[in-house]
């Protein structure tokens, strides 16, 4: 999936499974400005649906099960933004969406049936001046177990001098409630964010975090985290020096398979750079060509079943995870995984009841596992 914002074509390749793709941007009912875009079973029918994020209204497309998508953009508000990224979140118990924007940012609450309906008044705290959000992000920032938000912010657009690019940081209160603590536990960066990620950099066990910033002279930034939320910047000892161009985008993953992380920054007007994790809390700059990804997770055995079954997984780093269980209709009914987990591959066995301890009656559910900015999901059959 490939969205544009120039052409206003966006654009959808369909993987033969061999690595082939064939163009099928024919199945996307709309077009746009279009900045982001997000794939997930959104309405909880197994299916990858498709959320759009534009300049001017954001579409959502459903999957009719078969790989062709709908407009359902009626599920979404009705309101028009630049928005630069949606980041998918349980938030409430459900799958809910963060969306970045050019603007006034909205967190949007998911009803359990695939409709969204903004919450912003109670519970995502607002900047009184404009706040031009680039990149946001979702992760447990103090490790209480619920999800917090980072904003990676710039100011390209209002140069008057009155706004900042400060980015923010929200914690979330356990009930879906988020109160700033950028000043007190994140440091003051004006570097013009365009990208801002938690990442455990330091294999720790914590989020940690990392930006891409605009400045030549300042284009990335780590931040290493006590633990408790609280953010104290370690760039020169986690980052090489030279690193040259205007930071644009990170990604991490264990490209070279030895288990420990590794960086690839993406840099506008210098040369991209991978950089291979050697020891805990440094990483050194690599040119190993990129290898796969290695997250899985796989089918339930058995499938059908009527008294417990297991589910399996792979980390090929260490990560932060919540592998959760929801019906049709996109209620969560279990958690069964989550926290802080080391690369590897586990087990987890199910026995086919929900939070209380009561059994599930019969039916097709869904089971997803997050693992940082990505889901993996499948469908179960429980038979009584």
């Amino acid at each position: 999936m490939i969205v544009t914002e120039d052409d206003l074509t966006n654009e959808l390749y369909l993987n033969d499974g061999e690595g082939f793709f064939t163009d099928a941007s024919d199945r996307l009912p709309v077009e746009g400005r279009s900045n982001a875009a997000l794939v997930a079973d959104l309405d909880g029918d197994g299916a990858a649906d498709i959320l759009i994020g534009n300049n001017g209204q954001n579409n959502l497309l459903l999957n009719d099960g078969d790989g062709f998508f709908v407009d359902a953009t009626d599920r979404l508000p009705t309101r028009r933004d630049i928005t630069q990224d949606i980041e998918l979140g349980d938030i409430d118990g459900d799958l809910d969406l963060l969306v970045g924007n050019e603007g006034a940012n909205q967190l949007l609450l998911n009803d359990g049936n695939g409709f969204f309906a903004a919450d912003q008044p109670d519970r995502l705290p607002l900047r009184a001046d404009t706040e031009e959000t680039r990149e946001a992000d979702l992760g447990d920032a103090d490790g209480d177990g619920d999800l917090d938000i980072y904003l990676a912010n710039v100011v390209l657009f209002n140069r008057n001098g009155t706004l900042s690019p400060q980015n923010r940081l929200l914690l979330n209160d356990g009930g879906g409630f988020f109160t700033d603590v950028t000043a007190a536990q994140l440091p003051q960066d004006q570097g013009n964010s365009f990208d801002g990620d938690f990442i455990d950099l330091d294999q720790d066990g914590d989020l940690d975090l990392i930006t891409a910033n605009a400045l030549p002279s300042d284009l990335y930034r780590a931040y290493l985290n006590d633990g408790s939320g609280t953010f104290t910047e370690e760039t020169a000892a986690l980052l090489p020096p030279g690193l040259a161009g205007e930071g644009f985008d990170i990604e991490a993953a264990n490209f070279n398979q030895d288990g420990r992380l590794d960086l690839f920054l993406c840099s506008r007007g210098g040369m991209d750079r991978l950089l291979h994790g050697r020891r805990r809390a440094t990483a050194v700059e690599g040119t190993t060509a990129l290898g796969p990804e290695q997250l899985s997770l796989e089918q339930n055995v058995p499938n059908p079943f009527n008294s417990d079954t297991v589910i399996r997984f792979t980390l090929p780093v260490a990560s932060r995870i919540r592998l959760s269980l929801y019906n049709l209709a996109g209620q969560q009914a279990a958690t069964l995984a989550e926290g802080f987990h080391p690369s590897g591959l586990y087990s987890v066995r199910w026995g086919g009841r929900n939070y209380s301890g009561q059994e599930l009656a019969s039916g097709l559910y869904i089971y997803s596992l997050q693992v940082g900015r990505r889901a993996e999901t499948r469908k179960l059959l429980l038979l009584r």
